[in-house]
Formats: structure tokens, sequence, C-alpha cells
């Protein structure tokens, strides 16, 4: 889909003109020290396992053993030093977590370790400390990275990340807009976002208001009327006063939610889990202890042993892995458009069994399209032709309904120029003659009537040489992605309904979904809560007023970006670019999501059972153990980001600047 300029708001981030995108921030990468800490303990681990191994193979004399002991000592505590830092903090809370058990293999094998350096009993297994802290530090660094990506992309709106013309006494400076405060004055120029909230000064022009208001027809904004950031000036120049500050805007609010990194239910169900694994660990490890102890009467296999317990059981899959997971899959919606509010929307898209759509907005687009040109008596029989070739011409919004209307005229002399909040006047000479059209609302001319069944903004009036010569009527034009969603669905398996106020519908929508037509918003509600508690799992597509109850009663909530607040509000994610072709791919994707992390989870709980059973019996030595949660560690969390990278779609579609009309 190519979603005409001006008409579709989308999740880039842009500067004043959409032909210069912005480039993501480099924020969003993780800092330069955790990619040094990770690469530290990888070079520290390897270095550690080759000079332990060597040193337990063949232990060398006096005074080497010592000096090679006391460095190996030395090279341990000061990785703890600088690189268990986080695993110290992440385990001084009031609760049990990953870190708790990463301390106890720490502590435990350097312990041991620095026991058999002073008494030359035993092995040592200071690298068993270094490989630990590789493991966590790998761990962090793919989490962290995923996150941070997941949580940038929700900033990537126009609007959030314009330069805005500060009007000061010495003229006019470009700040960020995050930069401007309450008060301040700031200049928007056409075809500029609104950068702030505020009040409209100076001027008047054709503002766009899709991102707040869903009004597809641009409205007339002047002096005394309130605006928003994201709202895109058309034709004109405004002059604004900030209502709040550049940090603190409408935008901002409603975005927050999706900054806002928040434990899924998965994740929940993972903490509950590490939260009696980690005591569970601890009891096998002492009964090792103690069992190898005295029934077995062999101390040294007891810590031996009861090391190699603590070490096998970090389950990276439980800590690190499904939080990775889980971000990557909500990073994957936003990428693809769809920006979650609650973190239980993966889990809840998993369980959808139909999809029902609104109508008004969310089926039909929310550009209005033109219906049929009324020519008045005595309008030339060329007209049509001239308004083709005129608006073929044109960036302005009114022009567009026309684009394709009929093949243009040739038309010499040819110049056009905007009426703000009016329309366009065009200029031109044919077969020798010298006409002026004017295209616009019904302030074109003074006293024009009403039709009764023509809402606002669904009507232009045609003027040639100061006459009303044609009433051009617009129309909601079908979305260009509904019949290739509808589609989708059905080849998924997923039902399809439709529940419109309307007393009517298409035959085309009637033929491919089940409709339910005359409903009011109360009707919608019961109908989506009667479908709940037949067991149906609902997924509700809405954009206005009148669908809020309804999104906030179904399964799952979608709201259209384009849509009112109160919809989104109420919503469990919103729909960025309106693309509603993305719906059939994000719940095959969070179904798979959801097979994944439960075999994740199962995967884990019976690794774990086996490598603690094989280290109780003494089966397994506790570098062994390192090696092989260093293994299952690494396999697990390189899945989960093949997984993301391969799932990866584009960010979600850009301004296409080559079309006629993006400015």
């Amino acid at each position: 889909m190519k979603p005409l300029a001006g008409f579709e708001i989308t999740m880039a981030a842009t500067c004043c003109k959409c032909s210069a995108p912005a480039m993501p921030a480099e924020k969003s990468r993780p800092s330069p020290l955790r990619h040094l800490k990770m690469a530290l303990a990888i070079l520290l681990a390897g270095l550690s396992m080759t000079l332990t191994l060597g040193l337990n193979l063949d232990p060398p004399d006096e005074p080497l053993r010592t000096i090679f002991h006391g460095i190996l000592a030395t090279i341990t505590g000061a990785g703890l030093v600088f690189l268990g830092w986080p695993v110290l903090r992440g385990a001084w809370v009031p609760r049990l977590t990953l870190e708790h058990l990463y301390l106890i293999g720490l502590a435990g094998a350097y312990a041991a370790s620095l026991y058999s350096s002073w008494t030359g009993i035993g092995h040592i297994y200071y690298e068993v400390v270094l490989i630990l802290l590789a493991i966590y530090h790998t761990g962090s660094f793919f989490l962290e990275s995923r996150t941070r990506e997941a949580g940038d992309l929700a900033s990537h709106v126009p609007g959030l990340a314009t330069i805005a013309r500060r009007i000061a006494r010495n003229g006019v400076d470009e700040v960020p807009a995050a930069d401007i405060r309450a008060g301040q004055r700031v200049r928007v120029e056409a075809g500029e976002f609104m950068p702030v909230d505020g009040v409209i000064c100076d001027g008047r022009a054709f503002v766009e208001e899709l991102a707040h208001t869903g009004e597809p027809f641009p409205a007339v904004r002047g002096p005394g009327d309130s605006v928003l950031a994201g709202a895109r000036v058309l034709d004109g120049t405004l002059g604004v006063d900030a209502t709040a500050d550049g940090r603190d805007r409408e935008l901002d609010r409603l975005l927050a939610a999706c900054r806002a990194a928040e434990p899924s239910p998965t994740e929940h169900l993972a903490r509950r889990v590490l939260a009696w694994f980690v005591p569970a660990v601890v009891t096998v490890a002492l009964a090792t202890w103690v069992y190898w102890t005295w029934p077995a009467g062999d101390p040294a296999a007891a810590w031996f042993n009861a090391l190699a317990v603590t070490i096998v059981a970090c389950p990276c899959a439980l800590g690190l892995a499904v939080p990775l997971a889980s971000r990557t899959a909500l990073m994957q919606l936003r990428m693809r458009g769809l920006i979650p509010h609650q973190p239980d929307v993966i889990e809840r898209l998993a369980k959808v069994d139909a999809v029902a759509f609104d109508k008004t907005g969310t089926l039909s687009h929310p550009r209005l399209g033109l219906e049929r040109l009324e020519a008045r008596p005595g309008a030339p029989a060329g007209l049509p032709a001239w308004i083709a070739a005129i608006q073929r011409q044109s960036t302005h919004p009114v022009a567009r309904p026309f684009w394709n209307l009929t093949t243009p005229a040739e038309l010499e002399d040819l110049q056009i120029r905007s009426l703000p909040a009016l329309g366009i006047e065009a200029r031109f000479t044919h077969e020798g003659n010298r006409h002026t059209l004017r295209i616009g609302n019904e302030q074109l001319r003074e006293n024009a009537p009403q039709a009764p069944d023509a809402g606002p903004g669904r009507k232009l009036i045609v003027m040639l040489d100061g006459k009303w010569v044609a009433t051009a009527h617009l129309a909601e034009a079908p979305r260009d992605s509904a019949a290739a969603t509808l589609d989708a669905l059905r080849d998924h398996g997923i039902d399809r309904l439709l529940l419109t106020g309307d007393t009517s519908c298409p035959a085309v929508y009637q033929e491919a979904m089940e409709t339910h037509t005359g409903l009011t918003t109360a009707a919608k509600a019961a109908m989506l809560r009667d479908m709940q508690e037949q067991g149906r799992r609902i997924l509700f597509v809405g954009d206005g007023l009148n669908d809020s109850e309804g999104l906030a009663n179904a399964h799952v909530g979608v709201a259209l970006r384009s849509g009112s607040e109160s919809a989104q509000a109420t919503a469990r994610a919103t729909l960025a670019h309106d693309d509603l072709s993305i719906l059939p791919g994000v719940i095959r994707m969070a179904r798979g999501m959801r097979t994944r992390l439960v075999r994740l989870l199962t995967f884990s709980l019976a690794y774990n059972a086996i490598g603690i059973t094989m280290a109780a019996t003494g089966l397994l030595h506790p570098v062994a153990a390192a090696l092989l949660m260093f293994a299952s560690s690494i396999t697990v969390l390189v899945v989960v980001n093949r997984q993301h990278d391969s799932c990866r779609q584009p960010p979600v579609p850009q301004p296409n600047c080559g079309e006629r009309g993006c400015r």
C-alpha cells in the first residue's frame, strides 16, 4: 500500500519536510561499556580455562605453582569485582532472581578454588567463575540490545522528533521541539508537522488532524483554535502559542506505554518458576553435600558434586531467554506497526479465533474520494478535463479526489496558487480565452446553500470566472488493504465479522464475512460480550468514539492510529499506519511465539532436571557442568536472536516522496 502523503500519519521519524527522514537515534545501541564487559568476560574465560586445565592436569612444582595459582586467583578476583557487580546488584532484592543462582555458583567455585590453591587439595575451578560471568554478560547484552531497540521504535512518530521554529524578539531560531516551553511561540509552515500542543495566534490554514480526530478531510484552523503535536499544516503559515512543554505533549503521553518495557504474562510465569526453582536447587545442592559427606564418606566429592549442581542449574532460558523472546515479540509488533499498550497482547493475540471490524473509517479508507461531479446549467463541457489538468499539478488536499477524474486537457499558461483555509485558485488560457477556476469549501461562494445530505467536508464548490458551475460530492473510499486482509484471515481459518452502525453495507463485505448492521455503540459491545461468553476470542478493530466500548470488551481491541483518542485509550494496541493487512501476520506470529515460549520453558526445566540429577550423582564434573550450561545458554540465546532477525520486518511504511502530493 502506498499512502498519499498528507493523508497518512506513519511511524517514521521525519524532519520538517517529509523528504528528509530522520535516522533512528544512536542510543538504541548498547553502551560501549556493555560491549567491553562482554568481550572481556569471554576473553578472560578462554584464558582462564586454558591455564586452569593445564594446572589441573599437570600441576607444576613450587614456586611456579604458587605463582600461577596467585595469577589465576588475582585475575578471577578482579573479574568478580569488575564484572560481578551487576550480579550482586541484581541479587540485592527481596525476591529470588536468576542472579542468586549465579551468585551461589560464583561464590562456590571461587571459594573452592581458593581452598585448593591454599591447601593443595583437589582441583581449582577459576575458569568456572569467568565462564559464568561470560554467560551472564552475553545474555544481558542480547536482552539490552533488543529491549532498547523495541523501546526506541515507539518514538519514531512525526511530531515527536521535529525541529521547531521558535519566534523570539531577535527573530526566528530553529530548536528541537523538546526545548519548547509552554507560553513560547512557534511558526509552522505548509507541509510541516505541528511540533507542540498549542493555540493558533496568527494565520489560517487547512490542518490535517488524522492523528488525533480521524477526520479524513482537513479542517480549517485559525486564531483561537487548539492544535496538537502531530497535526500537519497543509497550506498557509501558522503562529502557535505552546500550551505545553515540548516533552509533555499529547502524543508523548499517548506513546508512554509503548516505551515502558513491562513484563508479559509469560515473563511473570518464568519469574514464578524461578522463585521456587532457586530454593529447590539450593536444597538439592545441600542434600548432595550431605549424602556424599556422610553416607558416601567422601567429603571431597561432596564439595565437588554440590558445586556441579549449582553450576549446571543456572536456568538461562528462564532468566534471560524468555524475557528476550518476549521483548523480541513485542518489538516485532511495533516494527510491523502494531503498538501494544499492555504487555499481555502477545498471549491474547495467540488465542484469537475471529476478527471483527467496524466499517466506516476502518474497512473504508479515511481519505474521501470523488463520488460524483455534479455540473450546474451553463457549465462548459470541458470542465472535468480542466479540473483534472489543474488538480494533477497541485499538492493541495482539495486536489486529491480529482487526480483520476478524466483525461486532462491541455491548458496554457497555467498558474496555481493556494487559498489558505479555502482551497486553490488556477488561472489558465484555453483556446485563446483566459479563465479563473477556484475549487474549495463553500466559503468560496457567499451564501452557498448546504445540501441536506452532505456532511461537513464532504462537498466542494467549483467556481469558474466567479460563477458556481459544479459541486463535487465526496464519499468514503474502500481501504486498499481490506480485501487482502479478509482473504488472508479466511486462509488462516479465522472468522471475519462486520459490526457497523450503518443500516446497509456493500455486497463485497456481505460475501466476505458475517455482517451485522444497524448496531448502536451499546449493541456492538453487547454482541462482543456474548461472543466472549460463548468461548470465542474476538479481535475487534475500530477507530471512533462509538467503538470505544467494543474495543474495551473485546478479547483484543485494536484501534486505528487515525482514529479517536478515546478508541486508542481503551484498546490494547494501536495500528500505527492503518494498514489492515498486517493483522493476519501478527496473529500468526503471536501463535508461533507463544508455542516457542512454552517449548523454551519446557526445555529449560527438562534440561535442568537432567543436569542436576547427573551432577548430584557424581556423573558431571563442575567444569563440564559450566561448559554444558554455557553451550545450552548460548544456543538458546542465539536461537531467540536468530528468530528476531529472521522475523524482522521493515519499519512501518514511509511516505513515498515520489508520489504527487508529498511535500
